[in-house]
């Protein structure tokens, strides 16, 4: 048994270098780090086969939905990673690490939408009533490859890092899931909150949810 274990540690090396060498990976991978710098918001309607953008100020209160895009900027010089020999050795597949991948500075911490009139909804059968002021975010989900996840667990898909030399805004929908009771006006404040302290705000227009 020994005798297996030992040879098996002499040939390990030579094994990496042929996968490496079949992979031909440029194992080198070069980072840098993005920061989160501004954010634009528009209003949705999913009344359709798919949330589309719309200008119009009466929005049917079952198909709101607000789309948010994060301005990203490359922030900071870069350094290079060689990964060791043993996490080719041990790929299932011929999967190269990426030649650039940028990681986040400043890391999204969470994210609220602020209700600026009073805000009445029916959650599990029970009419609940919220001030104007009130971070209703939990009634929004965010929709994502045809699931609805709530915010607080999409966060963390938010922050991986970008895995190509090109820093592109980050967009994601949040389709509100509890509307109204009765047609009302609505406007609302989405904030997001960095890592760094910082806090990126925006408002929606003011629109009627019918």
């Amino acid at each position: 048994m020994k005798t297996r274990k030992v040879l098996f540690l002499l040939i390990l090396p030579f094994v990496a270098e042929f996968i490496i060498a079949c992979c031909n990976c440029n194992l080198d991978t070069q980072y840098g780090y993005f920061s989160n710098c501004n954010i634009n918001i528009s209003e949705l309607d999913n009344s359709g086969e798919k949330a589309v953008v719309t200008t119009s100020n009466t929005i049917p209160k079952e198909a709101f939905g607000i789309r948010i895009s994060i301005d990203r900027v490359d922030n900071t010089c870069y350094f290079n990673s060689t990964p060791s020999f043993l996490y080719s050795a041990f790929a299932t597949s011929c999967d190269c690490p990426p030649e650039f991948e940028y990681l986040a500075k400043d890391s999204i911490v969470d994210i609220e939408i602020i209700t600026t009139n009073s805000y009445n909804t029916i959650v599990n059968g029970v009419s609940t009533s919220h001030n104007a002021g009130s971070d209703i975010s939990k009634f929004f989900y965010a929709y994502s490859n045809y699931e609805y996840i709530e915010i607080s667990k999409y966060i963390k898909n938010m922050n991986y890092g970008i895995k190509n030399n090109i820093i592109e805004q980050y967009t994601f929908d949040l389709l509100l899931m509890s509307p109204p009771e009765v047609t009302s006006q609505h406007q609302f404040i989405v904030n997001i909150e960095l890592s760094d302290g910082r806090v990126l705000s925006e408002q929606t227009n003011l629109i009627t949810l019918q």
